[in-house]
C-alpha cells in the first residue's frame, strides 16, 4: 500500500514539474539563440527602452475633412 502512495506522489511530482521543465528549456533556448526581451521570463535587463523620435508633423494641402471629401462619402 506505501508503494502506490509513493508513486502517486512522483506521478504527481512529475505532472507539475514538466510544463516548468518545457518552459525553462524554451526560455533557454531562446536565450542561447540571441532573443533579447522576448524571453517567457522576466530578464535581468533593466535598461528602458528609448522612446521613439518625435515626428514633425506635415501640413496636408487637403484635410481629411475637407468638403470634396464630405461630399464623396
Amino acid at each position: 500500500m506505501n508503494t502506490l502512495n509513493l508513486v502517486n506522489e512522483f506521478a504527481l511530482l512529475f505532472a507539475v514539474a514538466t510544463p516548468l521543465v518545457v518552459l525553462f528549456a524554451m526560455n533557454l533556448f531562446l536565450l542561447l539563440e540571441g532573443e533579447r526581451g522576448t524571453l517567457m521570463f522576466p530578464s535581468t535587463d533593466w535598461t528602458p527602452s528609448q522612446a521613439p523620435r518625435e515626428r514633425h508633423n506635415v501640413p496636408r494641402d487637403e484635410p481629411a475633412n475637407d468638403e470634396h471629401f464630405r461630399r464623396a462619402a
